[in-house]
């Protein structure tokens, strides 16, 4: 999973407010050590939960992440994790790959995520983290890419 991310190296940033702006260029703040992993979580969770028109599974397809989905894509983990740093929020019972899965699957109200894993007020803390980062589709493009929207 970690070959998908190729070699994008993005970091996020929020604005004063500390609402997350995905796929836009910002200074970056120090690379987290957590991010490929999270990315990969992320990814995987996103394609098998994601369908084409015809209904088939994106990691069952012939098509690719095209290079700038896997950007915005780091992207969000970079700044989902940067808005977990800024709320003082301590990850360490969660694996890293596992908060990439649950990003994805919380914050486009799949029937599972952080919210069900028995982590209390993190849980929900997380939870409204995701929340607040809107919601994301995955779709192949009419040149035979997997993009985001």
């Amino acid at each position: 999973m970690l070959a998908l991310l190729g070699a994008v190296s993005l970091r996020g940033s929020r604005g004063s407010r500390g609402a997350i702006r995905s796929g836009r260029s910002a200074p970056p703040r120090r690379e987290d050590p957590r991010l490929d992993r999270v990315v990969a979580g992320y990814i995987e969770a996103a394609l098998w939960s994601s369908h084409d028109d015809e209904d088939n599974a994106l990691d069952a397809v012939d098509a690719e992440l095209s290079e700038a989905a896997k950007a915005e894509l780091r992207q969000d983990c970079a700044d989902f994790l940067d808005s977990c740093d800024d709320a003082d929020l301590d990850l360490s019972p969660i694996g890293s790959g596992q908060i990439g899965h649950d990003f994805w699957l919380t914050r486009n109200h799949h029937g599972a995520g952080f919210w069900d894993r028995g982590l209390g007020e993190l849980g929900d803390r997380l939870t409204t983290l995701a929340h607040a980062a809107g919601g994301r589709d995955l779709y192949v493009s009419d040149a035979g890419a997997i993009e985001v929207r």
